[in-house]
This record gives structure tokens, C-alpha cells and sequence, in this order.
């Protein structure tokens, strides 16, 4: 069980009732709990205060708009999405919105329990996020000023302006000066991008935040050979090991030069594989090797980066094929 010297704070966001108020008194021993029963609420919780903790039921309207804003407002929580949906729902598959972790009801408190190391051991707000367009809400930035680095999150964009996460949340030092100079760099779909920008304002809603000047030109420093596409939710993998032994798992996200898997079980960087993608009745075999692997949720999942092998035009081109169809059907 968790030291109530420890304060973590937890939000639980959940249609349900009953849910809300069981996991709140099970929680609530040890944590100051907040629920919200829609995602306007959740929200508006996560703007009054910074949680250590979130559960986030993906059945909520409005999910895939205010949970990246939450993830924005909150960089430093561990966000776990709740879910019935056993075979479709995985990490990869929502790490988009900012989800960490993903918990399959029914959960108990053991499942419960095992996050609260996770949340007070990570810091969030300096992880890498998934890959995504230039400047989306939740999506996290470094912004770069005398000589320092800050580690944020976006938490809105207009024509002409980009707001960070700031204040207490994520502490800028020294503070930013109302127009100085400051460069912004962020993760885009085939690279590391990097633009010019100027502080504006601060800004209080909907938390302590600046306003920063919207870069009129970005300018690629560091280029992917391989763009990655996040593929269909379901997508399957199996890995065959040098032993004989088969691990299955989901697809996050494929390019010609690797992919993002999520597996059960820990492996080590530089292990040979062989990586059979399917999605329908579309297969697709090639060699691999593990260049990186996460440590494991509680669920024992965990997140593999692998790199395949050379590969001659036909099977480069076939490859090409299958993910184009892939990121088409998920359209």
C-alpha cells in the first residue's frame, strides 16, 4: 500500500458512478481523489490542479479531443486509460492521445497499487511523446532560451500563437522575459524540427502557461530516413525468437527501416528476430533485430523497437504495399 506522506494525487475520470466512487474509497486510504464522470469534467479538474495520477475510462464522449489537452495540462502525470476491450485496445494504439498505460477492466487494487511506484519513479514531462504533426495539443516541445532547455507540453495553437505549459507545472529557469528571442524544437512525422520563436504573454487558463509566437519556418535538423505511420488499432505481430519460441503482439507503428511493437516480455538490444505483420489477410515476414525495449507496464507489456534487416526491392516494395494499406484502412 501507498504512504499517505507520499500525497499522490489521483483523478479518476469514469461515465460510471459506482466505479468512480469504489476506486475513490480504495484509493482515497492512501490519495487525495478527484472524479469527474464526463471529459469536460476531467478536464476541468486537471486545470485546478497538477494530478500524479489519472484514470481515464476510453468509453468517455469526447475522449479523443480533451485528453490531449489533459496530457498537456498535466505533463508530469501518469495517465492510464481504462477499457474493456481486451483484444483492440493497447498502449501503442492510444499512445497518441498521451495515455502511458492501459488497464483492462476489471482491474483490483493490486493493479492499482503497482502504478503508484511507476508515478513516483518517471517524470513524465521529459519523455519522448509519439510521433506526430508539428504542434498538436499534448504533444511535448523543447524550448530552448539562454543557453537552457525547457521540456513542455503544447496546450493550444492558434494562426499566430503557440501556448506551453508553464508556471508550477513545468518550471522555466531562469524565467522567461517578455520578448526575448527563444528557439522552439519538436518531433514531426519524418524528423526533429526547429524554429524561431518569441515569448509573448503569460498566460493562467487553462493553466499557468506562456504564450509563445508561433515559428514562421521550421526548418528539419534532424531527418528520419524512414518516416514511421501509425498504423490500424489491432494491427497484429508475431515474433519469432532464435530459440523457436513465439511472442505476440500489436503494431504501434511501421516504416521500411523498423517498427514499434508492443509485446509481453522484456528483451535485449541486438536480439535476432523474425517479425510477421498481419492486419486482415494481409501478411508480411522479414528479419529483424531489437534495438530497445521499455521497461514493462504492470501488465507485463512492454514497448519494442526494432530495426529490420537489409532487404532487396522486391521486398522493400512489397513492404511499402502492405503500409500504405495499413495506414489506409485506418484512416
Amino acid at each position: 500500500m501507498v504512504n499517505r506522506d507520499i500525497g499522490v494525487k489521483v483523478l479518476v475520470v469514469d461515465p460510471d458512478p459506482y466505479v468512480n466512487r469504489v476506486i475513490g474509497a480504495l484509493i482515497g486510504r492512501n490519495s487525495d481523489v478527484t472524479t469527474a464522470s464526463n471529459s469536460r469534467a476531467g478536464r476541468r479538474a486537471a486545470s485546478m490542479q497538477n494530478f500524479d495520477l489519472i484514470l481515464w475510462d476510453l468509453r468517455m464522449d469526447r475522449c479523443t479531443e480533451e485528453l490531449p489537452i489533459v496530457r498537456a495540462i498535466c505533463p508530469s502525470a501518469l495517465i492510464v486509460a481504462t477499457t474493456s476491450e481486451i483484444k483492440t485496445i493497447t498502449t501503442g494504439s492510444v499512445a497518441h492521445l498521451g495515455v502511458d498505460h492501459v488497464l483492462h477492466k476489471p482491474y483490483g487494487m493490486d493493479a492499482l497499487s503497482d502504478l503508484i511506484p511507476l508515478v513516483m519513479n518517471s517524470d513524465r514531462s521529459s519523455t519522448n511523446g509519439p510521433a506526430a504533426d508539428i504542434m498538436n495539443p499534448g504533444q511535448r516541445v523543447t524550448v530552448l532560451a539562454d543557453n537552457m532547455r525547457h521540456s513542455t507540453r503544447v496546450m493550444s495553437v492558434t494562426q499566430d500563437a503557440v501556448l506551453v505549459v508553464g508556471g508550477s507545472r513545468v518550471v522555466f529557469s531562469p524565467p522567461l522575459r517578455r520578448g526575448m528571442r527563444l528557439s522552439i524544437e519538436t518531433t514531426g512525422l519524418n524528423g526533429v524540427y526547429c524554429g524561431a520563436s518569441r515569448y509573448l504573454n503569460p498566460v493562467t487558463e487553462p493553466v499557468d502557461g506562456y504564450e509563445l509566437l508561433y515559428p514562421t519556418k521550421f526548418m528539419r535538423i534532424q531527418r528520419r530516413v524512414h518516416p514511421r505511420f501509425a498504423v490500424e488499432p489491432g494491427t497484429e505481430a508475431t515474433v519469432n525468437m532464435e530459440d523457436g519460441s513465439l511472442l505476440a503482439g500489436a503494431v504501434s507503428n511501421i516504416s521500411l527501416g523498423g517498427s514499434a511493437l508492443i509485446v509481453r516480455g522484456s528483451m535485449n538490444p541486438g536480439t535476432k528476430l523474425s517479425v510477421t505483420y498481419r492486419l486482415g489477410n494481409v501478411e508480411y515476414a522479414v528479419e529483424a533485430t531489437a534495438v530497445r525495449c521499455s521497461s514493462p507496464d504492470p501488465l507485463g507489456l512492454v514497448r519494442l523497437m526494432i530495426q529490420h534487416s537489409d532487404q532487396d526491392a522486391i521486398r522493400r516494395s512489397q513492404l511499402m504495399e502492405w503500409i500504405q494499406f495499413s495506414t489506409a484502412t485506418s484512416q
